[in-house]
């Protein structure tokens, strides 16, 4: 069955506001439904990055703060700050313009250190572009990783309780920044509709002393941190990408944090297994192609990747790789070697 998204709350749902549901409800039907992903989604690496993945059956999901593009995460902080600080200076109201700058708070301190931290894996919806080889699988000497997800794909970050994974959260990257604001307008505009329309029934009550007060604001501003995860400069619009995200607070499984190096610095991700459950209860891994660069040589790599899925399939490992099902293919065009 096909993967359909879900909202990605990141506080408790325990004390959830009906008028704010409701609201969030109607829009999430909308906002949902552009995160459907395609049949296939591919990832870019290098020969290491892709032995590491298939011999784990997992993939590395990197912390936002080391991305390529150095204003992950303050991008889309940017955008949807501006449009609540302009909300408030508009506001007459001294207690939506306290709601606001409740949801505002929310919106600044998400991934502070501490706070939450944003992981992220990064697919693009095509397995044969000339500028992601370049990029992101050593300048066309790489590979790319063709993954077909589905309703019954898990993630987990202990190979011990692969039984309790969960479902994996995947977004579409939005680049226009006319589409970023109107987004974000659209759901502000609804909320604050209901939350007028609450003051006016006595269903919502802000105060200063109020808790509850605070807890509207939060699960108000989750689809705000949802949105802002998935917005980036219209710069990198050709890589049309899609993420892989798992965000936590700071103290979450702190065992399961790893480290790199690159480039002389000191990277953080977490290794997350991925894995589809089968009907007979077996795992298997969710991999359907492996594309190899235009600097490599088709007649050497082709059938070494064919041992080396062959090879997988026979070893122990929880997570069953399907041969039958996997597509070898070349980039179809030379690129010169340096």
């Amino acid at each position: 069955m096909q993967y359909r998204p879900r909202a990605l709350y990141l506080h408790s749902p325990a004390f959830l506001t009906p008028v704010i549901t409701d609201t969030e409800g109607s829009f999430l039907a909308k906002w949902l439904p552009k995160h459907n992903p395609p049949e296939m989604l591919f990832h870019y690496t290098d020969l290491s990055g892709m032995q590491g993945i298939l011999n784990d059956r997992s993939l590395w999901l990197g912390h936002a703060s080391c991305f390529s593009d150095p204003s992950e995460i303050q991008y889309g902080k940017g955008i949807v700050s501006s449009i609540l600080l302009n909300e408030v200076e508009k506001e007459g109201n001294e207690g939506i313009r306290m709601f606001l700058r409740m949801m505002l708070n929310h919106i600044q301190a998400f991934a502070a250190s501490s706070t939450h931290d944003v992981f992220v894996s990064c697919f693009c919806e095509s397995g044969n572009l000339l500028d992601q080889w370049l990029k992101y699988a050593r300048g066309g000497e790489g590979y790319s990783l063709g993954f077909k997800f589905s309703s019954t794909t898990r993630i987990a970050s202990d190979s011990q309780k692969l039984e309790a994974g969960k479902e994996p959260y995947f977004r579409k990257v939005v680049y226009n920044e006319e589409c970023q604001r109107i987004l974000v307008q659209e759901y502000l505009g609804s909320i604050l509709n209901a939350i007028k329309e609450g003051l006016k029934t006595g269903d919502v009550e802000f105060s200063e002393k109020d808790g509850n007060s605070a807890v509207v604001a939060t699960q108000a501003a989750d689809i705000l941190l949802d949105m802002m995860v998935c917005f980036k400069h219209p710069a990198f619009e050709p890589e049309n990408e899609w993420r892989l995200i798992r965000i936590t607070r700071h103290d979450v499984e702190p065992e399961a944090l790893r480290f790199r190096e690159s480039s002389g610095e000191l990277k953080p991700y977490r290794p997350m297994y991925i894995y589809d459950v089968e009907e007979n209860e077996e795992l298997s891994f969710p991999l359907r192609s492996i594309g190899f660069g235009p600097k490599l040589e088709p007649g050497r790599t082709h059938p070494t990747i064919r041992l080396l899925i062959q090879h997988l399939a026979a070893d122990q490992h929880l997570i069953k790789v399907p041969t039958h099902n996997i597509q070898v293919y070349a980039a179809g065009y030379p690129l010169r070697k340096e």
